[in-house]
């Protein structure tokens, strides 16, 4: 349980470091998103193909196969409602709103993989879900709790999200945990060849990935490595505890982008400047403290 519980944490830990290189590069190097996401769909491939050098390829049902290539897909697909939603308004506005993920993991792990907690653990996952809201939003945003056109773009990349979680969840098992990740892997691939088939995509790619500067790949290749990680964290924490858990920590990221931003104002400003206010930080920390006392009952 509790190994479950720190795998859960490490990832939106690992994650947030990815949020931060991602809009490096789409602000140093002025990365279309799509090519990030097409260019993750080949790592993907290649990691697959390196895990399945290293621990074999392994055969499952044909139920619990289609799982976890469905699950690796709809990892990939859920970009195409989220930049559709950043199009239409601020990044401020529209990454709270990831929050409901959580929130989907808990409904459909208990009405689809018929998972459920204890009284305290849904009250501690209710607090991380608050807490991680608060987190992510200024005071001043309260509009956005309006359903906007961005809203339900959001909605769907959120229910994508938890869908591709609860797939992996239900294939996962009592399978081995190494065995079965080059599937995801492939289902990521073929996400990526899916975006592809776009003409608009496939004519970007083609396009931009050619005026990708060298030392932007190996950076690129970096954060891949990390991404991978965050996302293996997750599984592993999938294959030891419920769904529901995972999902509700999931909910700290905000947490650590907070942390992160901090660091980064405060000691590397060159690279970003967090606007930081007394009114904010009071704000934060009480949402801290709500926070690991979700934690400490999604524990229990």
């Amino acid at each position: 349980m509790i190994l479950g519980v720190i795998f859960a944490i490490l990832s939106p830990a690992v994650y947030s470091i990815v949020n931060y290189f991602d809009k490096f590069f789409l602000v140093r190097f002025k990365l279309e998103p799509v090519i990030i996401a097409i260019f993750s769909g080949f790592i993907a491939l290649c990691t697959s193909i390196l895990l399945v050098f290293i621990f074999g390829l392994h055969f499952f049902s044909f139920t619990v196969t289609v799982a976890i290539i469905i699950s690796g897909l709809l990892t990939e697909l859920y970009i195409l409602p989220y930049f559709k939603a950043l199009s239409l308004e601020d990044a401020s506005s529209v990454i709270p709103l990831m929050q409901f993920v959580p929130l989907f993991i808990l409904i459909g792990d208990y009405f689809i993989l018929g998972e459920k907690l204890t009284v305290y653990q849904y009250i501690g996952a209710g607090l991380i879900i608050a807490s991680g809201i608060v987190l992510s939003l200024e005071r001043s945003k309260t509009y956005f709790f309006k359903p906007r056109k961005a809203f339900w773009y959001m909605l769907i990349a959120c229910i994508i999200i938890a869908l591709a979680l609860l797939f992996f969840k239900f294939g996962v098992g009592i399978q081995n945990f190494w065995y079965i990740l080059p599937y995801e892997g492939l289902g990521i691939f073929f996400g990526a060849v899916g975006l592809l088939l776009f003409p608009q995509y496939n004519r970007l790619f083609v396009t931009h990935i050619k005026k990708i500067p060298k030392n932007a790949f190996g950076l690129m290749v970096m954060n891949e490595a990390l991404f991978i990680t965050a996302r293996y964290c997750s599984f592993y924490a999938l294959s030891l505890v419920s769904a529901s858990i995972v999902g509700a920590l999931s909910g700290t990221q905000p947490l650590f982008v907070l942390l992160y931003g901090i660091i980064l104002s405060v000691w590397f400003p060159f690279i970003l400047k967090e606007v930081i206010t007394k009114e904010t930080i009071v704000l934060k920390l009480i949402s801290i403290v709500v926070l690991f006392i979700g934690v400490i009952l999604l524990s229990i």
